[in-house]
């Protein structure tokens, strides 16, 4: 039921698996702005609203993830570039 998606930041995310996810679009909702600050206010409010709505939880970790997270046995995998979690 969630979604693991790592960077080469480090970062983590864990998102809400939804078979039937509502779509949000934040660069449509934008697009009819009147000006550049406007825009950027309307696009992370919509970010906004979609971490609140499926962000489960974002785990910093010390070196890039380069490699899909994995599930086995109930455990999850995290290789970084130097350490398997």
């Amino acid at each position: 039921g969630k979604v693991l998606l790592g960077t080469e930041a480090g970062d983590l995310y864990v998102f809400k698996h939804d078979a039937r996810p509502a779509t949000i679009d934040g660069i449509a909702a934008a697009a009819g702005a009147p000006d550049l600050k406007t825009a950027r206010g309307v696009w992370k409010a919509s970010r906004a609203a979609v971490e609140k709505a499926h962000l489960v939880s974002k785990i910093e970790l010390p070196a890039p993830i380069r490699s899909t997270p994995a599930v086995a046995g109930g455990v999850a995998y995290v290789m970084t570039e130097d350490t398997l979690y």
